[in-house]
């Protein structure tokens, strides 16, 4: 079972509100090392070593179909990954679902993950920590029981998050949850937090209220958190009450979520895209790490006539909010739906913001091919610049995707680079992917993060020839060369084994920064090079 909420966001009357849960160029190449299904990754990058970033994800194991959380760490900012780990269950045939971790701004990492399961009606939310960047975890603390609100059983989409401020709270933890998805309406989110290094937690507590409550007939009310710089404790759940517009509701507590201000981020009456029950729609808040006034929330939207990504900031710390700006720059009401978003400020104020995205798909609606994008807003929110694609294959349409494991995707910025995580089916089974692409042109090298080995060029610093390494393979072997200004070059590998080829590059071309890119079969490995003659 993966349990998170699918079918919540702004603009849908009651017919979306009423939509049950689900459980909830570069080059790609895959990081992680699962058999069956490896879904629905979460990244973390170490404050004080951005080269340490650590994935964690969802993985089904072939010999009880039980699906775990595996997690692996890069200490060379993605270029490898390394110390596998798999956290442990809590009871025979227990299913593991719905990660999400946070460094301290000391460099201490938890994760956060459900153990459960269903008839009889088991488990609950645990947390572990790891002092060494991601290479070990200590003992998990069960931080919600199954049986904390017994008739709603609150272990659903759990998310996690840290206060990294200066103030007094710093270092207090975070989870929010709501109702398994067994369980009908009326549903409420709920918090807890803890202040001692997530050894106890407080009693749990529902984050909806006057005058905005979740109200009766939204199955699964998530409630996406963040920290402020200041030290404030935010999140943004949906309300909907007869009568009354769709809502997606803010509060903030200065408190440790003792009291909580409200304010609506967007209401609407805008009526549902017919016959769409397959959408990942979650949504995100997140809060610029160098101003507490400073937040976004990022959720699809059918205002258009189509599934399009929206973004709507606040510069005053969600006392007010601006109006939503349309994300993706494609053609309006064209019938290519985007999904799966996730967005994040960078260290300047920059704001990030990824999506799935169909426009290079054939036909319409969400069975169609399709891609990772993302673009930058260096304002608030008020504009975004251009769309830049970030997977370097159209993944075609499987029916894999409509089901669990496929929720949400992670990005974050390191210095000038995004970071992102994803799943697709490129290889024939749901995968995790790793980008780290410049944010001012998208040009990256990706990793698969769910296989041992990766495609690797050495050196990168080209004089005559440069060895690309690769796990053994019987297919075709391409090389192209590209420049800045996109002019392309075919270079035939002078020398090929199963598992290496050496390229040599021709003296007619020029010093300068280029593009390679290595084909074999359906994969492919795109990484930066500069030659020097």
């Amino acid at each position: 079972m993966h349990i998170v909420m699918r079918r919540i966001f702004y603009s849908v009357v009651i017919v979306q509100l009423l939509a049950s849960a689900a459980f909830a160029q570069s080059v790609n190449t895959n990081i992680i090392g699962g058999v069956v299904f490896d879904g629905e990754p979460y990244l973390a990058v170490n404050p004080i070593n951005q080269n340490n970033m650590v994935v964690a994800w969802m993985s089904e194991v072939i010999a009880d179909k039980v699906v775990g959380i595996r997690t692996k760490r890069t200490t060379d900012g993605g270029a490898s990954w390394t110390d596998q780990n798999i956290l442990p269950h809590f009871g025979t045939l227990w299913h593991s679902a719905d990660v999400s971790m946070a460094f301290t701004n000391t460099g201490t990492l938890y994760i956060c993950y459900i153990d459960y399961r269903q008839s009889p009606d088991s488990g609950g939310i645990y947390v572990a920590r790891s002092t060494d960047g991601g290479a070990s975890w200590g003992a998990p603390v069960k931080s919600f029981s199954i049986n904390d609100v017994p008739e709603k059983r609150p272990i659903d989409r759990p998310w996690l998050v840290v206060d990294r401020s200066p103030s007094s709270s710093q270092g207090t933890l975070y989870i929010t949850t709501k109702p398994a998805p067994w369980v009908l309406p009326p549903n409420r989110p709920y918090f807890k937090r803890s202040t001692d290094s997530g050894q106890t937690w407080s009693a749990i507590v529902a984050l909806d209220n006057d005058p905005y409550p979740v109200g009766n007939l939204i199955p699964a009310p998530m409630a996406s958190p963040t920290v402020t710089s200041d030290g404030k404790f935010a999140v943004v759940y949906p309300s909907y009450q007869v009568g009354k517009p769709v809502r997606y509701v803010f509060a903030g507590s200065g408190d440790l979520g003792n009291t909580f201000s409200r304010s609506i981020v967007i209401e609407a009456n805008s009526h549902p895209i017919q016959g769409d029950t397959l959408s990942k729609l979650g949504y995100h808040l997140v809060a610029d790490p160098n101003d507490s006034k400073r937040l976004a929330f990022i959720a699809p939207t059918d205002l258009s006539g189509d599934w399009d990504v929206m973004l709507i900031t606040s510069a005053d710390g969600g006392n007010t909010w601006g109006a939503p700006v349309r994300v993706n720059d494609d053609q309006l009401q064209n019938g290519v739906w985007q999904d799966l978003v996730w967005c994040n400020y960078d260290q300047k104020g920059n704001l990030v913001a990824a999506w799935r995205d169909r426009r290079n798909g054939v036909g319409n609606g969400y069975s169609s091919a399709a891609d990772i994008y993302f673009a930058i807003s260096k304002d608030n929110g008020k504009t975004v610049g251009k769309n830049i694609r970030l997977s370097n294959v159209t993944v075609p349409y499987n029916q894999v995707l409509n089901g669990a494991g496929n929720d949400f995707q992670c990005v974050d910025v390191v210095g000038d680079s995004l970071c992102c995580v994803w799943g697709d089916m490129r290889n024939g089974k749901l995968s995790i992917y790793f980008v780290k692409a410049a944010v001012s042109d998208g040009i990256a090298s990706v990793h698969r993060v769910n296989q041992e080995e990766s495609l690797e060029i050495f050196p990168t610093t080209v004089t005559t020839s440069f060895k690309c390494s690769f796990p053994p393979t019987n297919e075709k072997i391409t090389c192209n060369l590209a420049d800045m200004r996109g002019n392309t070059f075919t270079i035939e590998p002078e020398f090929t084994t199963e598992s290496s080829c050496v390229c040599k590059i021709s003296k007619e071309i020029p010093s300068g920064l280029y593009i390679v890119q290595i084909s074999i079969g359906n994969s492919i490995i795109r990484k930066k090079i500069s030659i020097i003659r």
